[in-house]
C-alpha cells in the first residue's frame, strides 16, 4: 500500500511537469514556430547566414534522403544543419557555432551506461535513498536499476563538457529516426551556446530539478513546435520501422524509468531525451497500481 502511494504522488508531479507545454499562460519562446509557413531572415551581406540558414541549408530545404540504410557524412550534415536553421526560426536564436552529432546504436550506449566507475559509499547512499521510498527492494541495486532505465528509454543527449550530441538507435545498422529527438537535443546545444548550461549551480537536488525544469521545459517545447509544422510547412524525416521507437515496458522498466524521470543525480553532465514521457509513463505505471 505504501508503495502504491509514493507511486501515484510520483504520477501527480510527473503530471504537473508534462502538462507545461500546453498550459495557456506558459510564456513560449516565440509567437511564430507553430501556426503557418514562416520566413528565415539572413543577415545583411550574406544571403547563407542568419536565422533560418545554417551551412548553406534554410529552414526550408527539401532534402532527397532516406534514413532507413543509415546517412553519410553528407547526408547527416544536411539533415542537422537544416534542423539547426529550423530550431533558429522556431526559438528565433542563432547557433553560434556548429555541434557533432553521432548515431550510436543501443546496444553501445548500454555498455557504456555499464562500465560507470561508482564508490562503495555513494552506491550505499543511492540504495538506502531509494529503498526508503519504496521504489526498490532491500536486495535490489538502485544503480542497476536506473542504468537499465536509461539504457532503454534514452533516445539522446547533449553533453555541455563535449560540446556533442549522441542519437541511441534501435536498429542494427544506427540510423536517425526522424528529427525529433534531433530538434530537442540541438535545442540544448542552443541553450548552451546563449547561457552556458554548465554556469548554473546544481550542487542539491531541488537545485538540479528546478534548473531541469526549465533547460528540459523549453527544450519540450521547442520539440513540440518544431513538429508542428512538419507535413504542414516542413518536410520532415519520416520515422524508421525499427529507429528510435519505443519497446513495450516490464514491470522492472516501469520502475526504473518513473525513478530515473523523477529523482535524477544532480552530478549528471548531459541532458537527455527520453522515451518515457507523458501518457506512456502514466500508462506504464498504471500497470503497477
Amino acid at each position: 500500500m505504501r508503495f502504491r502511494s509514493v507511486l501515484l504522488a510520483v504520477l501527480v508531479v510527473l503530471a504537473g511537469c508534462n502538462a507545461l507545454p500546453n498550459a495557456g499562460n506558459t510564456p513560449s519562446p516565440t509567437e511564430s514556430g507553430v501556426s503557418g509557413p514562416q520566413k528565415s531572415t539572413a543577415a545583411p551581406g550574406n544571403a547563407t547566414d542568419g536565422i533560418g540558414h545554417e551551412n548553406g541549408y534554410s529552414a526550408d530545404a527539401k532534402l532527397s534522403i532516406s534514413p532507413n540504410d543509415g546517412l553519410n557524412k553528407t547526408e547527416r550534415k544536411a539533415v542537422v544543419s537544416r534542423t539547426m536553421a529550423r530550431i533558429e526560426i522556431v526559438r528565433q536564436k542563432e547557433f553560434k557555432h556548429s555541434v557533432p552529432v553521432t548515431i550510436q546504436s543501443r546496444e553501445k550506449f548500454r555498455g557504456n551506461q555499464s562500465n560507470q566507475n561508482i564508490t562503495k559509499s555513494f552506491r550505499r547512499f543511492d540504495n538506502a535513498k531509494f529503498e526508503a521510498m519504496f521504489l526498490i527492494g532491500e536486495q535490489s541495486d538502485s544503480l542497476a536499476v536506473q542504468n537499465e532505465a536509461r539504457g532503454q528509454s534514452v533516445l539522446g543527449y547533449y553533453s555541455p563538457t563535449k560540446d556533442s550530441i549522441v542519437i541511441i538507435s534501435n536498429s542494427k545498422t544506427p540510423t536517425l529516426d526522424g528529427e525529433s529527438t534531433l530538434a530537442h537535443e540541438l535545442t540544448h546545444a542552443l541553450q548552451d551556446q546563449h547561457f552556458n548550461l554548465s554556469d548554473y549551480n546544481r550542487t542539491t537536488r531541488d537545485e538540479h530539478n528546478a534548473v531541469n525544469g526549465l533547460i528540459e521545459g523549453e527544450a519540450n517545447l521547442v520539440q513540440q513546435r518544431y513538429m508542428s509544422n512538419c507535413g504542414n510547412n516542413w518536410d520532415c524525416l519520416p520515422r524508421s520501422e525499427s529507429g528510435s521507437s519505443a519497446q513495450p515496458r516490464a514491470t522492472g522498466a516501469c520502475i526504473s524509468s518513473i525513478i530515473s524521470r523523477t529523482l535524477m543525480d544532480p552530478s549528471s553532465s548531459t541532458t537527455t531525451s527520453s522515451v518515457m514521457a507523458g501518457a506512456e509513463l502514466t500508462k506504464c505505471s498504471h500497470s503497477l497500481l
